[in-house]
């Protein structure tokens, strides 16, 4: 006994170490930070592990969580008061561009956010059904089948209209919110769209809309070494790797298969005119008919796109932008220096523990209540020890974060809304 004590100690600081680094992916660490390098390499070696141990997707919200108290769930509404904050003037709330939104539809998906949208975006909505859902009056629809999600609809847009573009592009998924949307934006699509800085996304030419990293970045496909353990249909993450290499030569006959491929997920992007033309119409042409004429299923045609849209539009390799950078440039969320930055996500990650933890409180609670109702009296005795201390405890800390979490998030909205604010941050 005596000596397995040591290894027990081990195995739990290890372990400890693990949960503590696997949940550290909720911080928004950038190459500009030692640590976060080693945060970055280390989720994306154990990506599996992480999952095992929290049951989601490295990169998916709290929302998952469904602690008994509705005051605690992860509040992912739009606060009413979001879309009518004053951007500034950078944003497309006071733009004289024209864009266009481009988006598939297939059905279920709620629409009704559109009409939230500044007047200068217009939407162009692709569907996959009969759906009779009202839009708004300066929105257009067109019937559309499906293939690799997103990805036909996108490039039978761009083929049909390559000669008569707006000032921008903008290319998103039909949901009013979603995980992959951008935290300091409520995950909101329309509060991402009304914010967006169409100076930022001219200047670039081809613009993620997601700001976070991960998954993607700083590395993820590597296309002409792949991975033979990354095989479809299997539960690795980046099973696309394989048929991305396989399918190099079609895509890009001319070009050389690149030895790592990276961008942040999910397919949502903002593009300009300019850099739609910087590539002739035969290059989406290509891909457009690869993806009509794969074998592959929509799931994994889709995936096999989904990190290549950066690529197909300017050439490059790698996109991983400055995450600050991304929210103040571009979204006018500014916070002034990168401690501030770092605060807010540090805040949110606190939050995430402590409503976790009210998850294991509450599932306790439920065995105690199902072994009483059972009359199992030994286990009730073992399990009956909740604190209400602690758990009282806990709500008012996450109350508290909150609180100062939407107190700092809009003073950086607030500090956003000058230009000035936005070149230096």
């Amino acid at each position: 006994m005596h000596r397995l004590n040591p290894l027990l100690t081990i195995f739990v600081i290890i372990f400890g170490s693990i949960i503590l680094l696997c949940s550290s992916q909720a911080y928004p660490f950038q190459k500009t930070t030692t640590f976060g390098n080693a945060i970055n390499s280390f989720t994306h070696k154990s990506q599996k592990i992480f999952i095992a141990l929290t049951g989601r997707q490295p990169g998916q919200k709290d929302a998952q969580i469904e602690y008994d108290n509705e005051s605690f769930k992860l509040n992912t509404s739009l606060p009413e008061d979001a879309l009518a904050f004053d951007a500034g003037p950078l944003s497309f709330q006071h733009s004289h561009y024209t864009a266009d939104l481009i988006i598939p539809h297939f059905g279920s998906e709620d629409l009704s956010w559109l009409s939230q949208l500044p007047s200068a975006i217009h939407p162009i909505i692709y569907t996959h059904s009969s759906s009779s859902q009202t839009l708004p009056p300066h929105a257009s629809k067109t019937i559309l089948a499906t293939k690799g999600h997103e990805a036909l609809t996108y490039l039978t847009h761009i083929t049909t209209h390559y000669d008569v573009l707006p000032d921008i592009l903008i290319f998103t998924h039909p949901h009013p919110t979603a995980w992959h949307n951008n935290d300091l934006l409520s995950l909101s699509t329309a509060l991402t769209l009304s914010r967006l800085n169409p100076h930022h996304v001219l200047a670039a030419g081809y613009f993620n809309l997601r700001c976070h990293w991960d998954p993607g970045c700083p590395t993820y496909l590597h296309p002409s070494s792949p991975d033979p353990a990354l095989l479809p249909g299997s539960d690795a993450l980046r099973q696309e790797e394989p048929l991305v290499a396989a399918a190099w030569s079609d895509l890009f006959p001319a070009e050389p298969v690149p030895a790592d491929i990276a961008q942040p997920c999910c397919g949502q992007f903002a593009v300009s005119r300019a850099q739609v033309r910087a590539q002739p119409r035969a290059r989406y042409a290509r891909v457009k008919g690869w993806l009509e004429e794969t074998a592959l299923g929509d799931e994994m045609s889709g995936r096999v796109l989904e990190y290549l849209w950066g690529y197909l539009f300017s050439g490059r390799e790698v996109s991983c932008p400055d995450m600050r950078s991304c929210y103040c440039g571009a979204y006018g969320v500014c916070f002034g220096s990168e401690e501030g930055f770092q605060g807010w996500f540090e805040m949110k990650w606190r939050r995430g523990q402590y409503l976790r933890e009210l998850e294991r409180w509450a599932l306790s609670e439920r065995e105690v209540d199902k072994f009483r109702r059972q009359g199992r009296v030994d286990e009730v005795a073992l399990m009956d020890k909740l604190d209400p201390g602690r758990i009282d405890w806990l709500e008012r800390e996450i109350r508290g974060l909150e609180e100062k979490m939407e107190r700092v998030k809009r003073e950086a909205w607030e500090r956003g809304r000058d230009p000035k604010n936005r070149e230096i941050d």
